[in-house]
C-alpha cells in the first residue's frame, strides 16, 4: 500500500451500486450478497462497512458486525488489480482495532475451504480455524471455515 493515496470511508446506502459492482469483478460476475442484503446491512447500527476509494474508483471494501462481545467480519472484497498490495491486511487490521475499542474479545469469520490465499492471509494474521461448516456454500458445493481471532486487551 506504500506511496498509494488512497480514500477509507463508511460505506453509505448511496454507494450500494459501486459495491455490487466490486463484488463482481472479485467473485468473477457472482454476488454472494445481493442488493437487499447490503441495504439492510449497511442500515445495521451494529454493523460498521468500509469503503477504499483510489480517487472515484472503489476498490476494497470491509465490513464487521457486533454483537454482544463477539465480531463478526462479514465482508473482505479487493479488487482484483489490488490484490498482493498489503490492502486486505490493512482493512482486517483497522476492523481489528475497531472491535477491540468496542471491547470485543473475539473476531469470527467464514471463508471457502477452497479459498486458500484468503485463509493463509487470515492465519498470517493469528486467525486459526474453530470448525468446518460441511457444505456450507451450497451453491458451488463448498465447505465453509469458520475461523476465530482472539483479541488481547
Amino acid at each position: 500500500m506504500n506511496n498509494h493515496c488512497l480514500k477509507i470511508v463508511p460505506a453509505q446506502l448511496s454507494d450500494l451500486s459501486k459495491i455490487l459492482l466490486l463484488e463482481s469483478r472479485v467473485y468473477q460476475g457472482y454476488l454472494p450478497w445481493n442488493s437487499t442484503i447490503f441495504q439492510a446491512e449497511l442500515c445495521k447500527n451494529d454493523s460498521l462497512y468500509l469503503l477504499v476509494y483510489k480517487e472515484t474508483a472503489l476498490i476494497a471494501l470491509a465490513g464487521i458486525r457486533l454483537q454482544d462481545k463477539e465480531a463478526h467480519i462479514t465482508n473482505l472484497a479487493v479488487d482484483p488489480a489490488w490484490q498482493n498490495h498489503g490492502l486486505g491486511t490493512y482493512l482486517i487490521q483497522l476492523l481489528s482495532k475497531f472491535a477491540k475499542k468496542q471491547q470485543c474479545y473475539l473476531i469470527s469469520l467464514e471463508v471457502r475451504a477452497d479459498n486458500e490465499r484468503a485463509r493463509l492471509l487470515y492465519e498470517s494474521l493469528g486467525f486459526r480455524v474453530r470448525f468446518v461448516h460441511a457444505n456450507y456454500y451450497q451453491d458451488v458445493q463448498q465447505d465453509g471455515l469458520g475461523m476465530i481471532l482472539e483479541l488481547r486487551h
